[in-house]
């Protein structure tokens, strides 16, 4: 986790309960994450996935996903 300061990222916002699954119905999930004065919306649409984040819109996942989108996939995921 150390090497990955995104995933660390991801880990307190969910320890501090900052995100909120909107919609999950098969093949879309929507959420809702707070961020530092903002409320960022997450989609998984099929295998497709973003996020209106300033780290996503400045990559669009080439450098891999934003905190926010790995903080969604691992609640989703359990």
């Amino acid at each position: 986790m150390q090497l990955n300061p995104r995933l660390k990222g991801a880990e307190k916002l969910i320890a501090g309960n900052k995100v909120e699954i909107i919609q999950n119905t098969l093949g879309r999930i929507e959420a809702r994450v707070e961020g530092s004065g903002i409320f960022h919306t997450v989609i998984f649409d099929g295998n497709n996935q973003r996020c209106t984040c300033e780290w996503y819109g400045k990559h669009q996942g080439a450098r891999g996903p934003c905190k926010h989108v790995l903080a969604v996939k691992k609640i989703v995921m359990v």
